[in-house]
């Protein structure tokens, strides 16, 4: 018994120490494990949130949208992904959103879900694709031809004037 509260205060530590939320919830969709990260986006404890269902922290139409994906995942066992843009707390965010089933020996299935935080990723992909626009911008403008090739000789980019000469 004290070597599976031990495994168990282990297990609790190290979803806890994981900086991106993480939930289960049971079949009836409340939550049985919460980490820090997630409690900390409401506000909450873990404990503050475990027995409570996701409508006691959001609203009743966010909660109906997470339901419904949380009940096909654990009826069909197919995982659930999905890439969203929100806005918190004034901000425009993005998030991916990983949804699976886990079943236990015995049979009892669980929802887990991971939240991932990928607003910075999708900022710097933006940057790069103005950065590139502004490149082809400049390159355009250029009274001579200027063909781009990457590190593996690959061609990448021609202004309109190396076209002209070289259509092929």
């Amino acid at each position: 018994l004290a070597a599976a509260l031990d495994k168990a205060r282990l297990a609790e530590a190290v979803i806890d120490s994981v900086s991106d939320p993480i939930f289960m919830k049971d079949e009836n969709l409340d939550f049985v494990m919460v980490n820090q990260a997630f409690a900390d986006f409401f506000g909450k404890t873990p404990a503050d949130m475990v027995g409570h269902r996701g409508g006691d922290f959001v609203s009743p139409q966010e909660a109906a949208e997470f339901e419904e994906t949380e009940r096909a995942v654990l009826e069909t066992g197919v995982p659930y992904e999905v890439e969203e843009d929100f806005d918190f707390r004034g901000a425009p965010k993005s998030r991916i959103v990983r949804k699976s089933r886990v079943t236990l020996p015995g049979g009892k299935a669980f929802v887990a879900c991971t939240i991932f935080d990928v607003t910075e990723l999708k900022r710097r992909e933006t940057d790069a694709r103005e950065a590139r626009a502004q490149l082809e911008t400049v390159l355009e403008s250029l009274p001579a031809g200027v063909i781009i090739y990457d590190r593996d000789n690959r061609f990448v980019y021609g202004n309109r004037k190396i076209m002209e000469t070289m259509p092929a």
